[in-house]
C-alpha cells in the first residue's frame, strides 16, 4: 500500500503509527539534513538538528493540518 506525505501525517497523527513516522523520515530525512548541514556547515550540528526537527514533529504533528 503506498501512501503519499499528507496521507503519512494524517496516519501518524491519529494512530502514532512508528511505520508512517519512519516512512516521513525516510521521504524527508535526506532534504532535511542537507538544509541544516548547508546552512550549519557542521556535520555533527546538522545531525543533532535534523533529529530535533523530527523529534518536534513527534510532539507536535497533531499540531499541524495535512491538507496544506
Amino acid at each position: 500500500m503506498s501512501f503519499n506525505e499528507s496521507d503519512l501525517l494524517l496516519r501518524f497523527q491519529t494512530t502514532r503509527s512508528e511505520q508512517a513516522f519512519s516512512a516521513l523520515v525516510d521521504y524527508y530525512g535526506g532534504m532535511v539534513y542537507a538544509t541544516a548541514l548547508r546552512h550549519l556547515r557542521n556535520v555533527e550540528l546538522a545531525e543533532e538538528t535534523a533529529q530535533t526537527v523530527f523529534a518536534t514533529l513527534a510532539r507536535k504533528a497533531n499540531r499541524l493540518s495535512a491538507s496544506g
